[in-house]
């Protein structure tokens, strides 16, 4: 499970999560601030920090992958998963939730 982009919406879906049971997530980010905010905040939820540079490897690793950033533009679609090498491979669930 992974989620790009660290702000409210990741805030929320984190709280949400964990109340349910989340033990483990990634979270791939620009920076290392924010996220670093919400391993603070959620002591208790196993939170994997990457950066960008970190993406492709994070979704190919993923079946499910929150995207929750301000980008006007797609950050996962399906010409940038052929583009690097993951299209047609095995299930995988993009939720957009900016």
């Amino acid at each position: 499970l992974a989620v790009v982009g660290a702000g409210k919406m990741t805030r929320l879906l984190i709280t949400h999560l964990a109340s349910r049971g989340l033990e483990k997530i990634t979270i791939v980010n620009r920076s290392l601030g924010r996220p670093q905010e919400l391993q603070e905040q959620f002591p208790d939820v196993d939170i994997d920090i990457k950066l960008m540079d970190d993406l492709w490897d994070v979704v190919g690793r993923s079946d499910i992958v929150y995207t929750a950033t301000s980008s006007v533009d797609y950050v996962v679609d399906e010409a940038l998963l052929k583009e690097n090498g993951l299209a047609g491979g095995r299930p995988l669930m993009l939720v957009d939730i900016s």
